[in-house]
């Protein structure tokens, strides 16, 4: 008799679980985040994504204490170079500019997502404009993770419209650039992997280890030794183009399985890759 009260009570309690996490906590990722050493770091990350990868520029820089800031459009998401931030340690301290931050796009106010946080059990700081998640299983290291509130999100969605149908009328740029296929993030345990799995939660699951919101790239866990960002996967349109491309400017790396990864500076801790 206990252990069918038992098998009842873990029944009941998986079926409130689900139903807890019916409600996204977000729309999509809105911005993934360049941390830079210095403002000539900043400037170098700028015009490599600017002039080489010939992105839309969605804000030009600038520069708040003692930070630089600046956004392009990656056909779906903001890729936005910023830094340096003295006040933060980063597992990897003597980094010129590695991907940092992913920031999600609150489903309907910072407030909402707080409260399903808490559902759950996902640590995080007070929401604000910002809602800072501070649970160990999803950031640390070389990571990052935040949410946004975004009350202008029609708005923006109007001038991000734009951003991309002039990224169309250049082509994607001699790459061939349409949008971010997938983000890359590095987990370091089952513990990782789990909180992960929760905080995903409804999104639709490609695979065991890829999660596609309803919006935007898709999310890839990769087993790693840091909390961090692998890589970021670009879709283009022809990748026999980009590859031609890639050789005359030596910016070539390697094949990857589905494509190909760009040559960035060697100072550079972070990785692009294109596929088709």
């Amino acid at each position: 008799m206990k252990g069918i009260v038992t098998a009842v009570a873990l029944t009941l309690l998986a079926g409130c679980q689900t139903k807890q996490n019916t409600t996204p906590i977000f729309t999509k990722i809105h911005t993934v985040s360049i941390h830079v050493k210095d403002h000539a770091v900043h400037d170098a990350v700028y015009r490599f994504l600017k002039d080489d990868l010939q992105l839309p520029v969605e804000y030009t820089p600038v520069t708040l204490g003692e930070r630089k800031y600046a956004g392009l459009w990656a056909g779906n998401l903001r890729l936005e170079p910023c830094g340096p931030y003295s006040n933060l340690t980063y597992a990897t301290p003597d980094f010129t500019a590695m991907f940092y931050g992913i920031t999600f796009e609150a489903y309907e106010s910072s407030d909402r997502s707080a409260a399903q946080l808490d559902q759950r059990r996902i640590r995080h700081e007070a929401p604000d404009a910002y809602l800072i998640i501070s649970d160990p299983g999803l950031c640390g290291q070389n990571l990052v993770v935040s949410i946004m509130d975004n009350p202008d999100r029609d708005k923006e969605q109007a001038k991000h419209e734009a951003l991309t149908s002039q990224l169309r009328a250049n082509q994607g740029g001699p790459l061939g650039v349409q949008y971010v296929e997938e983000i890359q993030v590095g987990y370091t345990d089952k513990q990782d992997l789990d909180k992960w799995k929760t905080f995903m939660a409804p999104a639709g699951q490609r695979g065991r280890y890829r999660w596609q919101p309803d919006h935007g790239p898709v999310l890839r866990l990769v087993k790693s030794d840091l909390k961090e960002i692998k890589a970021v996967v670009f879709k283009v349109a022809r990748l026999e183009s980009a590859v031609r491309y890639l050789k005359t400017r030596n910016m070539l790396v390697d094949k990857t399985q589905n494509g190909v990864e760009v040559k960035t500076p060697d100072s550079w801790d972070f990785t692009i890759a294109l596929q088709e």
